[in-house]
């Protein structure tokens, strides 16, 4: 029962996976038809662009696990175990960070609209994406050298596997990179986004009930219009918050009740595979959200791929 309930699982991300590859494609080319004038464009092109590998690394990293059901021991699984793994949170964490950047882009556009087009600029938001990249490789860079690997012949249908140690180096050191990288750069980039876009959505929601309440007053078509398109384009951008969110949500349960309570290593496995599940099924929404919600994008996707 244990083996066939893992076997489901791991197709069923891998499913995810694969939808989410095609999804993220279509949203970048979609997405980058409309350059990079709009600094919410080049955010949503950015976050496609980690979900992407999100998504192709996360499809990647299932084959092996997927193929133990029918071959004994795939010889890459530790290959993709040391590498793979830390490529996925790798680009989580920053499609994490980048949902945290476009709730405070859309609370700065909807509680500070002259204002926000003289801070978010397309060459700062540009920079500052390029520099959030940076900044999450280096901090998770520890992640790489923690193990070495060989390859090693085994007997084991006479194939040739990898198998990946430790590094040699002392135990104070050792404690204190797994420290870091379980503790510190987790719960950083899981915590952090999660206070940042709930703060952010509910002050957006606030702003969002005022303005609707404003528009039932008045009667003036041009600011009508107006105000209809920011609250239009807002609330896509919620929902795509909100499914970080869930993520982020998870991945907090995930590093911060093992500090707080005792738990069995089950306990850990479970919350890691609803991680990657909401993760994936995230990559997969954020297409169905921009289609369903932003009549622009839809008007792009059916111009570029529904023309016959």
């Amino acid at each position: 029962n244990q083996f066939s309930s893992s076997f489901f699982i791991n197709c069923s991300i891998e499913f995810l996976a694969v939808c989410g590859l095609i999804g993220n494609i279509l949203n970048i080319i979609i997405l980058s038809h409309h350059r990079f004038k709009d600094t919410t464009n080049i955010l949503l092109t950015s976050l496609s662009c980690d979900d992407l590998l999100c998504s192709l690394t996360e499809a990647i990293f299932r084959v092996p696990y997927i193929m133990q059901a029918f071959y004994p021991c795939p010889p890459f699984l530790n290959f993709c175990r040391q590498y793979l793994l830390i490529l996925i949170n790798l680009a989580l964490s920053q499609s994490q960070l980048l949902a945290a950047v476009i709730a405070v882009e859309r609370l700065a556009a909807v509680w500070f609209p002259f204002l926000v087009s003289r801070v978010f600029t397309p060459r700062r938001v540009m920079i500052l994406i390029v520099l959030l990249h940076v900044i999450t490789f280096l901090m998770v860079s520890p992640g790489f050298v923690r193990y070495h690997g060989i390859w090693r012949n085994a007997q084991i249908n006479n194939v040739t596997i990898y198998y990946f140690f430790l590094k040699d180096m002392s135990n104070a050191d050792l404690q204190v990179i797994n420290w870091y990288m379980v503790f510190f750069v987790n719960i950083i980039y899981s915590t952090l986004p999660l206070l940042i876009i709930l703060v952010s959505s509910t002050l957006i929601m606030i702003k969002m009930h005022i303005i609707s309440k404003e528009m039932k007053n008045r009667l003036a078509s041009g600011v009508k219009s107006k105000k209809l398109k920011i609250l239009k384009a807002t609330k896509m951008l919620l929902v795509v918050c909100f499914f970080s969110l869930l993520v982020c949500f998870v991945t907090c349960i995930l590093y911060i009740v093992p500090m707080l309570i005792e738990v069995d290593h089950h306990f850990f496995k479970v919350c890691d595979e609803i991680t990657h599940f909401f993760s994936q099924l995230e990559t997969v929404v954020n297409f169905i959200i921009y289609v369903s919600m932003s009549s622009k994008f839809a008007q792009t996707y059916k111009k570029l791929f529904c023309t016959f």
